[in-house]
């Protein structure tokens, strides 16, 4: 049943014009939360797809990502 809602979600959000971007974000990220894909950093796996459609639509200004964001992403690149 979850398969079919992520194959679906995607192009279901990117048909949905009449909501804005910072609406389409918050949909994602709550749709992001109850996926919990992962075991550990779901969250901020969450919070940098956000930020990520955010970016994409020219909203810049809450990009900046914290210290603990930083070392986050560097360790997940490492491992990878």
């Amino acid at each position: 049943m979850m398969q079919g809602k992520i194959e679906k979600f995607p192009n279901d959000l990117s048909k949905a014009d009449d909501y804005h971007v910072i609406e389409k974000s918050a949909i994602l990220q709550s749709f992001f939360h109850q996926l919990i894909p992962f075991n550990y950093g779901t969250g901020t796996t969450a919070g940098l797809v956000t930020k990520w459609l955010l970016n994409e639509k020219g909203y810049h200004f809450a990009l900046d990502l914290n210290s603990y964001e930083v070392k986050y992403y560097r360790k997940c690149t490492e491992k990878a």
